[in-house]
């Protein structure tokens, strides 16, 4: 069954599942290759060979967001709907979390440096049995530099399986409404005390956010201005 993607909210939600269902590495295939089956299948790929769900193929796996990126999930998926996913765990990144070494992990966070700090912290313990990155928005290449860094100097580079950019910075409401969940958003842009950083970042935050919305769709915007200036004229 191809999913509906003429809405917006049925275009983020196929983008998420095709994020929960990209669990094919050398990692995931070494290990079944010893046993001929994969141990984290939710059908036996002996059994069933007639359903054409692909679900049905997607391995056991645990699912790790951040408070941002739950925001996002929840008006998409279901706790079922997850476990239909093969997510049997979703836990928060921040979060007292065990080691489960025999189950991999999908990472679905913002690209932020305390964010990959914590992942790299994971990495070097081997908490799972490979780490699958999925960033809700583009990670600059800078960030991406000092990251791999971080990763190589605490010994966690074996453990990443992947690194993906999803574009979906925006948590979808209904079909045709999404918001941005941009807190004080309005108190920093009227702010007196806010600097140009605060409000470079500010905005380059809600671009990306629109770029997001755009990309999910999969359509380029029709953007139309005069081309004199206009002078909003106010009266006293």
């Amino acid at each position: 069954m191809i999913a509906d993607t003429s809405t917006l909210k049925s275009a983020q939600l196929q983008a998420v599942q095709q994020m929960l269902s990209n669990m094919d590495d050398s990692k995931n295939k070494s290990s079944s290759a010893s046993n001929n089956t994969n141990p984290y299948s939710i059908n036996n790929p002996t059994t069933n060979t007639n359903n054409n769900n692909s679900n049905n193929s997607n391995p056991w796996k645990i699912l790790i967001y951040d408070k941002h990126t739950r925001a996002i999930i929840s008006p998409l998926l279901s706790v079922s709907q997850l476990r239909a996913q093969g997510v049997t765990l979703h836990l928060l990144l921040h979060s007292d979390r065990e080691a489960i070494p025999d189950v991999p992990a999908v990472y679905f966070v913002q690209p932020t440096q305390e964010n990959l700090s914590l992942i790299a912290r994971d990495c070097s313990k081997h908490l799972y049995q490979c780490t699958h990155l999925h960033f809700s928005t583009r990670m600059e290449r800078p960030v991406m530099e000092e990251f791999a860094r971080l990763v190589v100097n605490t010994g966690g580079l074996d453990n990443i399986a992947s690194v993906h950019d999803q574009f979906v910075e925006f948590a979808c409401m209904e079909n045709r409404l999404f918001t941005l969940n941009v807190t004080n958003s309005y108190v920093l842009y009227n702010n007196p005390g806010a600097t140009e950083n605060d409000m470079e970042l500010a905005m380059n935050g809600i671009a990306n956010g629109l770029f997001s919305v755009v990309a999910t769709l999969g359509s380029v915007p029709v953007i139309r201005c005069p081309r004199v200036s206009i002078i909003c004229v106010g009266v006293v």
